[in-house]
């Protein structure tokens, strides 16, 4: 679009990995002490869980790698060339409001603040969210898909078992519905262009215009789709990855799940907590991915412990990132 302003933000991406870095060496230095083997350091290193704290260590990569991903993707949707700190920045800050709005509403309203900030008309933004919104649903069914009938071939097996068995087990397997989404970023630019509009039929003409605009300048653009997918793709090929590091170091089963279950389990875990009308705080998500392990023969304890090491570090301890991110990107008047 053009006449859209130039937007920076004064902030220090070195602080993020500061932040993420002091967290992962907290959750180290507890591993090291729970084993109380600190006679001397020689001896205490000898008896270091090194595979567990790689694990604690590459949680922040993936939160890292989850953020910039959701970055390049709304970067891909808006047709623009946005700047990729604030816009990763963003993200963090539309993570910390999903954390209470349950359905990712409140991260598309961030988002869609965030675009009509950056010059783009509220027709367009509408669009590019709404768009986001729809990938990251077809890119779910698309991992789904994928790992139950390539995972096999490439040694993630056993997801197409572990479905029917959670089918089964009473949880059901979905997919992000992006359609809430897509209704309250339509009545919020309902209520852009009441507001900016004294005529409601020529501001709702105008920005339907400007959102079929935006859509055919996508559809003509392939490369752009293209990047969307592949951007939305790594955000859940991340954190299936964290999760499946994670149970593979703390979990503990008589006959371990092979990766491609444990993906499943996530995939349908995650989907199930974000189509929930209950806020993400009520721990929904976190309650179907014990169930789901304790089911496949995980110990309770243990599947309790998996989980909350791998929701804590990607997903909540990220909140306080997001909510400094949202007060910096005020101040520069990106939202």
């Amino acid at each position: 679009m053009r006449g859209r302003q130039a937007v920076r933000v004064a902030a220090r991406p070195e602080s993020v990995l500061t932040a993420s870095l002091i967290m992962a060496s907290a959750l180290a230095a507890w591993t090291i002490v729970s084993e109380d083997r600190a006679d001397s350091t020689a001896a205490a290193l000898s008896h270091v869980p090194w595979p567990a704290i790689s694990t604690v260590l590459l949680l922040p990569v993936v939160v890292a790698t989850h953020y910039i991903s959701a970055a390049f993707a709304l970067r891909a949707v808006s047709d623009e060339r946005l700047p990729l700190q604030p816009t990763t920045f963003v993200q963090f800050a539309a993570g910390a409001v999903n954390r209470m709005v349950p359905n990712g509403i409140g991260g598309a309203l961030v988002n869609l603040r965030y675009l009509l900030r950056a010059g783009l008309t509220p027709g367009a933004a509408a669009s590019a969210v709404a768009s986001l919104g729809v990938v990251g649903a077809a890119t779910d069914a698309l991992c789904v898909g994928a790992v139950t009938a390539v995972g096999p071939a490439i040694g993630l097996t056993g997801a197409a078992r572990e479905l029917r068995a959670l089918t089964a087990g009473g949880l059901q397997a979905g997919h992000r519905n992006p359609w809430v989404v897509v209704a309250a970023v339509a009545v919020l630019a309902t209520v852009v262009f009441l507001r900016s509009r004294g005529r409601v039929a020529a501001g709702l003409a105008r920005g339907a215009q400007h959102a079929v605009t935006h859509m055919r300048a996508l559809a003509v653009r392939p490369r752009r789709v293209i990047a969307a997918v592949a951007a939305s793709t790594a955000t859940t090929i991340a954190m299936s990855a964290g999760f499946v590091a994670v149970v593979e170091v703390w979990g503990h089963a008589v006959n371990p799940l092979p990766a491609g279950a444990l993906v499943a389990i996530y995939l349908v875990a995650a989907a199930a907590g974000g189509t929930t009308p209950l806020p993400p705080f009520f721990g929904v998500t976190e309650a179907l991915l014990v169930g789901g392990l304790v089911l496949d023969g995980y110990s309770s304890g243990s599947a309790l412990l998996s989980v909350l090491i791998f929701r804590v570090v990607t997903y909540w301890l990220p909140l306080p990132i997001g909510l400094w991110a949202a007060g910096r990107l005020r101040r520069a008047n990106l939202l």
